[in-house]
């Protein structure tokens, strides 16, 4: 994505940036997929979901991506260089909300399970 003409030397930079985080996520969502073909399977594991660890960094690589894929735009991109915010801040940024929405989603789910566990449904 980042050979296309670019206004800026940081609008490429980010655009690398989303690039790589939704290759990333492709690369883990392959193993996944390689994961599931190849693990054995059990017969009542058949009627339950699987959860490889591999989906857990998919799903942070593609959401990083998409976040910072919504800052590279032209408007966000000058305004990040009017106050002099490097490529790297941003990144930093992204990956942390990024990080925070999905410990948030992780807890939620976790405290559901406990709770359907806990009443007996």
């Amino acid at each position: 994505m980042s050979q296309h003409a670019q206004p800026s030397a940081l609008s490429t930079q980010v655009h690398i940036q989303w690039g790589s985080l939704l290759s990333y996520g492709s690369f883990f969502r392959v193993f996944t997929l390689l994961l599931m073909t190849f693990s054995p399977v059990s017969n009542r594991a058949l009627f339950e979901p699987t959860r490889p660890f591999t989906e857990l960094i998919t799903s942070f690589c593609l959401l990083a991506g998409g976040l910072v894929f919504m800052e590279s735009t032209d408007p966000i991109i000058s305004a990040l260089e009017y106050r002099g915010l490097t490529p790297m801040f941003t990144l930093n940024v992204s990956v942390g909300c990024i990080a925070l929405v999905m410990a948030w989603i992780m807890s939620v789910f976790a405290i559901k399970d406990w709770l359907k566990l806990r009443i007996g449904n």
